[in-house]
Order: C-alpha cells, then structure tokens, then sequence
C-alpha cells in the first residue's frame, strides 16, 4: 500500500509525472482510479473517477494533501478550501502569499445559488507600487460563514510546514527557476528562496519559513482580523514603509471582502455560475460567454473558439500584452451532498512586487494595475449546478491567460448542456497551457444522483498536480 507521503516522494522524484492518489469510500488502500477507457491527456495532468465522498484538486500537491486530510477529520468543503490556502501560502508562495488575492465561488449543498467571494489586492489610498493584500480576509470570510470546524485547527497544518520546513514542490520548483532573475535582485527573496550555492531551491528541496510560522500563529489565535488590524497590521505596514511601499494601517484595517450573489444563467434546469461582474473577471466571463454562443449558433463552442473570444474581448478593451506567467494558480474542493468551492488565486506576476517582509514571511504583492491588474481578471471559477436545490453536475477552475479561462468555460458550458465532454478531451485540446493550471470535476448524472458518472482531472503543465480523494 501506498501512502500519502510515499505518493508525495514518488511525485518529487518525476517533473513530469504527477501524483494521483486515490481512497475508495471503504478507506481501503490508496491506488489509482481506473481510466484506461479514455485517451492519457498528457504526461503531467491526472484524471480519475469520482470514488469517494469528496474530492480535492490542486496544482500543488503538499496543500492538497491538507485539504483531504481536513475532511478526513470531518471538515465541510468550507474548511478544507480554507486550510488548503493556508498551506499554499507556504508551499506556493509564488503564487499564493498571504500577501496576494483571488476570487472564490461556494455552493452549500443543495443549495439555490452560489456566492461569489472578490477578496482581489487593492489600491493603497496614497498608491504605490505595493497593494493590500486580500487572501487572508477572503478565507476567513468563507470560513465564518460556511466552516464547521474550529478556525485554530485549520492554521495548524500550515504553521507545521513553515516550521518543520516543506519540500519544494516542482510546481513551485518552476516558477523559482522562472524568477531567478527576480530573485537574485531582490535580497528579500533571496535569503529566502536560494540555497547555500546562490542557486534558487530545486525541486525536492526544503524550504523553511519560522518567520511565517509565527505570522500565521497569529492569524491563528485571533483571527483573520489580526493580519488587518492590530500589531500584526501595525509590522506589516511599517514594514511595507520600509520598502518605499504606501500602505498604512488604516488602508488594511478599512479592508473589505466583495460578497455577492454569483451571476448565474436564468431559467436553465442547469445554471452555470461565475464570478459576480461586480469584478473584472466577472465582467469578462459574461462578455466571453456571450460573444461566444453568438458566434456558435446554437453548438456547443469549442475549447479554441473561446480562446478567440477571450483575445477578442481582451484586444477591444486594450489590454497589454500578458507576460508568460502571472503567477496565479487553483483549487477545487467539492463532496457527495453537492457541496463546492472553486478559487484562484494570483500574485498579479510571480512572487508578486518581488519584496518579502523577513520578519514576517509574506511576499508582498504589486499595486494592481497594468498587467497585475489584468491578472485578476483572468481567473475563471464556474461551478454548474441546479439552481432548485438539486444536484451539482460541474466545478472548474483556471487561471492565467486565456487558456485557463476557455478551459474552465468549455468545462463548465459542457456540465450545463449535459454534455458529459470527457475530461481528457478538455486536456487533449490543449488548453492547459504552460503557466495556467485548470482543475475540472464533470459529473454529468449529477454528483449526488450518480457519482459514478463523475471525472475529476488536474491539469498544470507547467509543474504537478495532484488530484485526491476523501474517505470517510
């Protein structure tokens, strides 16, 4: 039998194989889904049938490992999401700092609608070329209002891997070696992300963070209001002060969550739910959507139509060209009872304005403007569900350009068509691109009336993904 940790070292020794480790509902051993009916999607995605009662998809596989292990100890969807992040602000830091944003969508189960959570960086009131960072409000806000276990027991896991140290993954491994540059440049990120040699770490190194130990401690004891308010909220913003940076203990303190009814299809026995367009991402969801179906008379549109439509939209709003990486990344969590999280995350560029604050762990993130401002609105969570209380038939997530956001669509418009597209046939059209990872769980007869019908698949290119499944 193969154990998580087992599976993790197996993954660490492959840059190109990722580590897909599976519990049957029985909480027999781990082995790997059955998928030999369709065409491998590629040498690093992973796709599986849904065998358990819930399912965690990640494209960083120590975070995810965490996710499942929360609802193993009974967490809800809610806390998984949220301990899952925490544990990514260690592992993924290029990525996903406690100094970055994101969106997230949630769906209770069998529920009427979905919530859209905007919890992006913001403007500090003076400017600057450093933003307020959002993530750890969003994740508390979700917790607050969905989570069933104990908002201390979540930040354990992740204080652990800062302390103890955590192995770099080759997700994170990549973008390291992408930022070099960057890195050497910058003697925040250098004392902290290079090894003895001068060189960036490498996959299957250890990465310790002490600092951010004690920084999510106090997150821990007193809440997410602590990283806005208070002495943590004081360090960060002298902090950042010290960097020639803007923001002051009044912009986080005055720092709120966009909550908002995601915007949903109407009438429709399958509503598909995005982002609400109270958001940049929300607003180029519905002007891609739209152009889209227009253009596709009544068919389904293919993966590479809404590659077109999402560059359509993008040329006649006149957005710069995108770097190759914007360093964004993505998770779902989803269970049986139809209950589902999707959320991306971005530094608006890896390791967002190429500054750490040493004493506390955090990368800091860009003022979001120009291109770091595009990047948040190139996340794309859709989950598809019935809009009655009934079933949840699809969740898809992706980021980073336009073939995240058209392999998340052409997911979720399959889900709300019934369609039952295979997920290696999202893969094979090659919509995963190097730098934007796309987690998809199609369900066609519904997860709750026919979880056997059910594929998950994560699909980053660009490092390892590593999809599980959660055994009572």
């Amino acid at each position: 039998m193969i154990g998580l940790r087992d599976g993790w070292r197996l993954a660490i020794g492959s840059a190109l194989a990722a580590a897909l480790l599976g519990l049957a509902a029985c909480g027999g051993g781990a082995s790997a889904p059955e998928a030999a009916s369709l065409p491998p999607p590629g040498p690093d995605s992973r796709v599986g049938d849904f065998r358990g009662v819930a399912a965690v998809i990640a494209d960083e596989p120590q975070a995810a490992a965490v996710g499942r292990s929360v609802l193993e100890q009974g967490g809800n969807v809610a806390d998984a999401a949220t301990a899952l992040y925490f544990a990514l602000s260690v592992t993924h830091p290029a990525a996903a700092s406690l100094g970055g944003g994101g969106i997230c969508l949630y769906r209770e189960a069998a529920g009427r609608s979905a919530e859209s959570y905007d919890f992006l960086v913001r403007e500090a009131r003076a400017g600057g070329s450093i933003g307020l960072p959002g993530n750890v409000a969003g994740f508390g806000l979700l917790h607050e209002r969905h989570g069933r276990l104990p908002w201390k027991a979540l930040l354990v896991p992740a204080m652990g891997l800062a302390e103890s140290g955590a192995d770099v993954s080759p997700t994170l491994a990549r973008r390291l070696a992408g930022a070099a540059g960057r890195i050497a440049a910058s003697p925040t990120l250098a004392t902290r992300f290079r090894a003895s040699d001068g060189k960036v770490l490498a996959a299957g190194n250890r990465l310790y963070q002490p600092e951010l130990a004690i920084t999510l401690s106090f997150i821990r004891e007193g809440g997410a209001a602590a990283f806005y308010k208070g002495i943590l909220a004081h360090s960060i913003a002298e902090a950042v002060q010290q960097l020639d940076g803007a923001v002051r203990f009044d912009d986080l303190a005055s720092y709120e969550v966009g909550l908002a009814p995601a915007q949903g299809t109407d009438g429709a026995a399958r509503a598909l739910y995005a982002p609400s367009q109270r958001t940049g991402a929300g607003i180029l969801h519905a002007a891609v959507t739209n152009r889209t179906l227009a253009q596709s008379r009544g068919v389904l549109p293919t993966g590479l139509g809404l590659v077109d439509s999402v560059e359509a939209e993008l040329s006649t709003r006149g957005a710069p060209k995108l770097p190759r990486d914007v360093g964004s990344t993505v998770f779902l969590v989803a269970d049986a009872k139809g209950e589902a999280v999707a959320c991306a995350l971005t530094m608006g560029v890896p390791f967002g304005a190429g500054l750490a604050v040493p004493q506390l762990g955090i990368v800091l993130p860009p003022s979001p403007d120009g291109t770091a401002g595009l990047a948040s609105a190139l996340l794309a969570p859709v989950i598809v569900a019935d809009p009655k209380g009934g079933d949840l038939y699809g969740v898809a997530v992706g980021a980073g350009g336009s073939w995240g956001i058209a392999s998340a669509l052409e997911a979720g418009l399959a889900a709300s068509t019934a369609n039952g597209m295979g997920i290696a046939q999202i893969a094979l059209g090659g919509l995963a691109s190097e730098t934007a990872p796309v987690d998809v769980l199609l369900c066609p007869g519904g997860i709750m009336a026919a979880p056997e019908t059910c594929r998950f698949g994560a699909f980053a290119p660009d490092g390892v993904a590593l999809a599980v499944q959660a055994a009572p």
